[in-house]
């Protein structure tokens, strides 16, 4: 299975959006949601919309692009 990459997808795959946040490692603006299985995840949102065309913007995991990651791992 692939990542969801928009809102809608993840919203389709059972994710609920929970909040906005700041990550406590990089300092990077991040978004919350509950996965599927009920954890908190920290997700960072890739703007692509530009001036010509409007679409939908990436989210990605925070995990995956945050230089504090191996701080936060269990």
């Amino acid at each position: 299975m692939s990542w969801p990459k928009t809102s809608n997808q993840l919203r389709a795959e059972g994710y609920t959006y929970d909040s906005d946040g700041t990550c406590r490692g990089c300092g990077a603006e991040i978004e919350w949601w509950i996965t599927p299985k009920g954890n908190k995840m920290p997700v960072s949102v890739i703007r692509t919309a530009t001036i010509t065309k409007a679409s939908e913007d990436v989210r990605q995991s925070h995990f995956s692009d945050c230089p504090e990651a191996d701080s936060f791992r269990r």
